[in-house]
């Protein structure tokens, strides 16, 4: 049985090390967990062989949604690019005024490609020559190559800390990870739930974000990061649009 992976555009680096890091701390757990390296093996084949054919070529862009995000929390937070009002202000791009944002951020080479993803995000809006923010978070499309790689790098991360939580000694400190779990949440209120989490989840995450930008090294640091996320069984999640539109 083959596969319809010739159809989809080159994989880039980051996906290709995202693969390797997501597959590497898996392979780890299955080890741990004493799971046969040839049932390992035999599992991953037949899902990858039963994968959904690609529905045309991702997008090639080179745009980091990690730099991107940090571009819009930098706009939100820093003095320099807020309005009298506190929230961010009018970017004008003739005046290179958000390349001068992307270079506060980090990074002035990358601002073109930042936009581009902050502008099919949602997150910021264009009227001529202005842009203004409209969101706090990027939310990446699935049809562009960042989304991809992004949820590689956050998989292969959520599994760094379940394995190091796992196999780690007795005197190292363990690393938050929680979750709120019910088997039987009934269906018709996981509409309220995408609501309350996208109030006090988000609201969580400004604080903790704000929290550690207060404490940001000046010299070379650590990549540390805090995620919320909802998951849903397979059969809630084909409900999920009907439940969507009940009363």
């Amino acid at each position: 049985m083959t596969s319809n992976i010739s159809q989809v555009s080159k994989p880039s680096d980051d996906t290709l090390l995202g693969v390797r890091t997501l597959i590497t701390e898996i392979a780890h757990l299955c080890a741990l967990a004493g799971v046969p390296e040839s049932y390992v093996f035999r599992t991953f084949s037949e899902a990858f062989c039963a994968a959904p054919g690609a529905r045309g070529n991702l997008l090639q862009d080179c745009a980091d949604p990690v730099f991107a995000s940090q571009v819009l929390t930098h706009w939100h937070e820093s003095e320099r690019f807020l309005g009298t009002d506190g929230s961010p202000r009018r970017l004008s791009l003739a005046a290179g005024e958000f390349a001068e944002l992307c270079a506060a951020t980090g990074d002035r080479s990358r601002a073109s490609s930042a936009l581009d993803l902050l502008l099919a995000s949602g997150a910021v809006h264009r009227h001529d020559d202005n842009i203004s923010a409209i969101r706090r978070d990027v939310i990446v499309g699935q049809s562009l190559r960042s989304s991809v790689d992004l949820v590689f790098r956050l998989c292969g991360e959520f599994a760094k800390t379940l394995n190091y939580n796992l196999t780690r000694s007795e005197d190292e400190p363990r690393l938050f990870e929680r979750t709120a779990l019910s088997t039987r949440f009934a269906a018709r209120h996981v509409p309220a739930l995408l609501a309350y989490l996208a109030l006090h989840g988000e609201g969580f995450l400004e604080d903790v974000d704000n929290w550690m930008k207060t404490r940001d090294s000046d010299s070379e640091g650590m990549t540390v990061g805090v995620g919320v996320h909802l998951f849903l069984s397979k059969h809630t999640t084909r409900m999920l649009d009907q439940v969507s539109e009940s009363p």
